[in-house]
């Protein structure tokens, strides 16, 4: 009886994995057009609790970072500077991106030493490093 209810737990569980991944790969594809920005923060002790928003050109709100969260965004082609803030003094630091066609760039949000609070930090990162990190976030 107990190895009916395991398998069938196994079951769901597995099938639910496979779904969680497929949605996950259907995030990131993009048109021709279009480019991705893929904004990540891994999971760390320090500056756990601190939100990191993300705004793009005019205060355009593009969300929140938390701790190993990620934000994926499709954007067209062309120059867009994102800014990430929070309640720290010196609080704030941008990134600015030149978007093409079919490539997808990787921005790690880091949450360093500040007063009163963490001070956020952004990093544009190389392709490779960037989606090995993004990918563990779930």
């Amino acid at each position: 009886m107990n190895t009916r209810r395991f398998s069938i737990l196994f079951g769901i569980l597995a099938c639910t994995i496979l779904v969680l991944s497929v949605k996950a790969e259907e995030e990131v594809k993009k048109t021709a057009e279009n480019g991705a920005v893929i904004f990540y923060r891994t999971r760390s002790a320090k500056g756990g609790a601190i939100r990191l928003r993300i705004t793009a050109g005019d205060n355009a709100d593009v969300g929140h970072l938390t701790n190993g969260s990620k934000i994926v965004k499709e954007l067209p082609v062309g120059e867009f500077t994102f800014v990430v803030t929070s309640p720290s003094i010196g609080g704030r630091d941008s990134v600015t991106i030149n978007v093409e066609a079919g490539k997808t760039y990787y921005v790690k949000g880091q949450a360093l030493m500040g007063w009163p609070a963490a001070r956020p930090k952004f990093t544009l990162m190389d392709e490779k490093k960037g989606k090995a990190e993004s990918d563990k976030i779930k």
